[in-house]
């Protein structure tokens, strides 16, 4: 069982991921995994530090190149089981988005992530992150 206070470190984890990823802070983003992290994304695979910041950058990429949505990554109902070393969790996930030329707020997407994660001299970090789109 996870005890109360890793259960809160994870919760920050996942704060720091959807944080990091709406601000564009592409190193601190691919700290949120371990250096040997793989993201499961429903179009391709990265694995490693050097390739989920290649994700990240070409993410910016496109998202500067279309400009017209600003959008923000939510977490709800996150389920944690595992220990004080390794843990399973999952959740929902929605990233919504203002439209610059008219301020609608939009679903840009919804889904679920399934998450490994792992305790390390850093804290938990993200070791598996599988999305699945919805």
């Amino acid at each position: 069982m996870i005890d109360p206070v890793d259960h809160v470190a994870i919760i920050q984890l996942y704060e720091d991921y959807n944080h990091t990823i709406d601000t564009g802070a592409a190193h601190a983003w691919s700290a949120t995994f371990t250096l040997d992290g793989v993201f499961y994304h429903p179009v391709r695979t990265w694995r490693g530090e050097e390739e989920l910041l290649a994700f990240f950058e070409q993410r910016e990429s496109s998202l500067r190149a279309s400009a017209n949505v600003e959008l923000k990554h939510w977490n709800s109902n996150i389920i944690i089981e595992g220990d004080d070393k390794n843990a399973t969790a999952t959740c929902e996930l929605l990233v919504s988005g203002i439209r610059s030329q008219d301020a609608h707020s939009i679903v840009v997407a919804r889904g679920r992530y399934q998450d490994r994660l792992v305790r390390t001299d850093q804290g938990w970090r993200f070791l598996e992150r599988r999305l699945c789109i919805s």
